[in-house]
């Protein structure tokens, strides 16, 4: 499906999960709905809504190697190919196949039944994981200490 087509699937649910990446990410609520709409993995996000369907919907927004090729030089093989600049990247994952090294935003389902535009603020969590700066199990120390110690000792 073209962006166009997926943008007339678009409602308010969609809407609060793009709301919810550009406010976490500093980014204009438009730039993260082209990103998120020209992703190949776009059609993760319908079952999220089901009752049926994943529990958890995820993304990682980190930086992706680009390789561009030249035109191939007989005297230094090497530079037929050449690494363009880092640039970040929003997109869909399921987490099994792109290790992680930037950020990851996911949202949990704490219902079991179809996320509708009446329940989506209350029934959909927000989560975001930072492994920039130390790696995953650094970033996962950080959200444990932060989050969940704090919420163990105030029960």
């Amino acid at each position: 499906a073209t962006k166009d087509e997926r943008r007339l699937q678009l409602d308010a649910r969609h809407q609060y999960i793009f709301q919810k990446l550009a406010d976490s990410l500093v980014m204009e609520p438009a730039q993260v709905e082209d990103q998120v709409l020209g992703d190949e993995r776009f059609d993760l996000i319908e079952p999220f809504f089901s009752p049926e369907g994943p529990r958890v919907l995820m993304f990682f927004y980190q930086e992706t190697l680009l390789a561009r090729e030249s035109n191939f030089s007989r005297t230094d093989a090497a530079s037929s190919i050449h690494q363009a600049p880092a640039q970040k990247k929003l997109f869909l994952t399921t987490g099994s196949l792109e290790g992680l090294t930037g950020q990851a935003l996911f949202f949990t389902k704490t219902t079991t039944k179809p996320i509708v535009p009446a329940n989506v603020v209350q029934d959909v969590n927000f989560g975001m994981m930072d492994a920039s700066k130390g790696g995953v199990l650094n970033a996962l120390e950080n959200m444990l200490s932060a989050i969940l110690v704090p919420a163990l000792r105030a029960q």
